[in-house]
């Protein structure tokens, strides 16, 4: 895992860096009706609340970088990355969207990533779908879906959907269903651009609550680059992406392998008791912990 540290620093610090200078380079004559308004990206830090059925009230807290890139004008490349902590495990991963938009209207495209969250287990997972947004005036629709290959949880399907409403264009509020690592989550959140003294950065916050006493609750501040000066609505139809690595990642089971449903440990004696005796985190039905034998 703590080789997807110097990856998100080297990320942060070239978009930080480069990305101003290769935006002055675009010129498409059209350039906020293409996939991407030119070279951007963002940085940001979080910070906030985990708990779990098998972790009680716990810290979180992550560094996401992300950049886009115009490939022509109606193709565009974004690469994710990111690092944190979830509870008492570390998590992370890289991602790429491939996708072409027109940005009075939608936006169609593919996404893969490979994330991982090591505790008492590692647990890699990787992740291939497809994306799409329609932009309806002050409202977006937006979703995420495809397969996901965990070691923890096998095979399954993730997804993200979210109704988004700007109440002003600086000022998006927005709830939506998540489903990720056997999970399935409610989320609510607002992002707010300030403009102080012109910057590109704004202040978010979002909470997740969900099956196996999933709570999660984050806010920070992210910071744009190379896309000019524009409201956060442009930014978010014209230029990158959301980066949900992060956010869609958990550590359920503090990295156990299940007792059931397909896991490692189906249909094995654990520590004197049989798959059936235990839920699905390894947990006796009387209250004591059961460990997988190596």
């Amino acid at each position: 895992m703590k080789h997807l540290i110097p990856f998100a620093s080297g990320m942060a610090c070239a978009i930080a860096i480069t990305t101003p200078a290769w935006a002055a380079d675009v010129n498409f004559e059209n350039a906020s009706e293409c996939a991407v308004s030119g070279f951007n990206g963002k940085v940001e830090g979080a910070g906030g609340y985990y708990e779990d059925q098998t972790t009680n009230s716990n810290g979180r807290g992550h560094g996401a970088a992300s950049l886009s890139l115009p490939l022509g004008c109606m193709w565009a490349l974004q690469i994710d990355g990111a690092y944190g902590a979830i509870g008492p495990a570390d998590g992370g991963g890289v991602g790429a969207h491939l996708f072409t938009r027109d940005p009075s209207s939608y936006l169609f495209g593919v996404f893969g990533s490979y994330s991982n969250v090591d505790d008492i287990i590692n647990n890699d997972i990787f992740r291939i779908g497809g994306e799409a947004e329609f932009y309806f005036g002050q409202f977006s629709l937006e979703g995420l879906a495809g397969y996901e290959d965990a070691d923890f949880s096998g095979n399954d399907w993730f997804a993200s959907a979210t109704a988004a409403f700007y109440a002003t264009d600086d000022v998006r509020l927005y709830a939506g269903y998540r489903h990720f690592l056997s999970t399935d989550t409610g989320v609510v959140g607002v992002e707010w651009q300030p403009h102080f003294s012109g910057l590109p950065v704004t202040l978010f916050t979002e909470g997740q609550v969900g099956s196996d006493d999933f709570v999660s609750v984050l806010g920070g501040v992210r910071f744009y680059f190379g896309a000019g000066d524009k409201s956060l609505k442009r930014r978010h139809r014209e230029d990158d992406p959301a980066n949900l690595i992060m956010n869609l990642l958990s550590n359920v089971c503090g990295g156990r392998f299940p007792a059931s449903g397909g896991g490692a440990a189906e249909g094995k004696i654990l520590d004197g008791l049989a798959a059936s005796d235990v839920d699905s985190c390894g947990n006796a039905l009387d209250g004591g912990v059961v460990v997988v034998p190596e």
